[in-house]
């Protein structure tokens, strides 16, 4: 992605964490798949139970990135908090992926829901593998992006370049401010 400032993306899932966590999750595996297109390095969060202190660190780089969260936004964490407050409070832009199996959950939804009622600068929605149904994701009204193949196959011949000239085209709409 060519762009002149930094750009800091966020990747959030969405469901149980036993689908979230994991090198192998979609959320890690989609992440690591755009931040090698975008040309951003990877950013792992290493404490996901503190979202302002990892916000901090990773905004503090003054460089881009990609960062992949091993948790549902919305999930309460001890202090009483969640991810999606914290990424409204810090503006931070963020993507959702969700696996193919999670589209007649409701879950596409729900999470577009929690992080617009945060205020969280929303780039789109993303699906894992599966088949993709333009008609349907047209029908339900989300930032739908597009969809990246799961599997070694989608590393040489998936949508990945559209996808991201969608997402550059996402970030110019929404006039995000540039991470200081």
């Amino acid at each position: 992605m060519i762009h002149p400032n930094p750009v800091a993306i966020m990747v959030v899932g969405s469901g149980q964490e036993s689908l979230l966590r994991g090198p192998n999750g979609p959320t890690e595996l989609a992440a690591r798949r755009l931040a090698r297109a975008l040309a951003l390095p990877h950013r792992p969060i290493s404490d996901p139970l503190s979202p302002d202190r990892e916000l901090q660190q990773l905004q503090a780089s003054g460089e881009g990135w990609l960062a992949s969260l091993p948790l549902d936004p919305g999930q309460a964490l001890p202090d009483g908090s969640t991810w999606a407050e914290a990424l409204g409070a810090w503006c931070q832009p963020t993507l959702v992926t969700l696996g193919a199996q999670q589209l007649s959950s409701g879950a596409a939804a729900s999470s577009t829901a929690l992080l617009r009622q945060w205020r969280v600068p929303l780039l789109g929605l993303v699906q894992w593998g599966g088949t993709w149904k333009s008609d349907l994701r047209r029908r339900d009204g989300l930032p739908w992006l597009g969809r990246l193949e799961d599997g070694a196959a989608g590393e040489a011949n998936d949508a990945t370049s559209d996808l991201v000239g969608l997402l550059q085209q996402r970030w110019t709409l929404l006039d995000l401010p540039i991470p200081s």
